[in-house]
């Protein structure tokens, strides 16, 4: 599978779920971020941000979520072993869409704090504060710059040092400038999380 670094899909196509096998994935590591809210390893605000991303990866078909081989550690908050990415402009694109669209607040970056850092940043901290490490640059001719964090073919799960220090981290503090935008609505997805909660 990482053998061909440099084409613009270096998965098999076999590799790619149908909207089946989507949901039901979706279903799975949702309920395993839930259960860890629930539990208090992970809190109501990075519980509403995993779902929000975890719903933007389910609507992407540029990417495959491959599941961890069970069972899985005790205090699992995102049960995924690998993010396959089939085109990675179309999958920066597509968080950059997702980004752009937000009115949650939960992937705004406070530029106060961080001036420098791109609009995608907060979903890049996101996937590393999850233990996914990117593997694999995009084909260079379409690359947005080497700024962008983003622009991989594959994202892998490492529960090494790194994961376990950030997840210290990110129980301190946060990177995101939280306030919703006034007068806006809420999305459909926002409501959906609202609503399984109490329900």
């Amino acid at each position: 599978m990482e053998t061909r670094p440099d084409g613009v899909d270096m998965h098999p196509a076999s590799v790619r779920h149908d909207a089946n096998e989507r949901r039901e994935i979706a279903r799975v590591v949702s309920a395993t971020i839930a259960s860890a809210c629930d539990s208090h390893i992970i809190t109501m605000k990075q519980n509403t941000r995993y779902q929000l991303f975890l719903a933007c990866l389910v609507e992407c078909t540029e990417v495959t979520i491959v599941l961890l081989s069970r069972p899985w550690p005790i205090e699992c908050i995102w049960p995924v072993s690998k993010l396959l990415v089939h085109d990675a402009l179309m999958f920066y694109q597509h968080i950059q869409r997702m980004v752009a669209n937000d009115t949650s607040g939960l992937f705004r970056v406070d530029r106060g704090v961080y001036p420098m850092v791109t609009p995608t940043y907060i979903v890049y901290h996101t996937l590393r504060s999850l233990g996914m490490k990117a593997r694999f640059r995009g084909p260079q001719q379409s690359d947005p710059g080497s700024l962008e964090h983003l622009y991989y073919k594959m994202w892998t799960f490492e529960n090494d040092k790194s994961f376990q220090d950030s997840c210290v981290r990110n129980a301190r503090c946060d990177v995101t400038d939280y306030p919703r935008q006034e007068n806006i609505m809420l999305t459909d997805t926002e409501v959906r999380l609202i609503l399984a909660r109490f329900s």
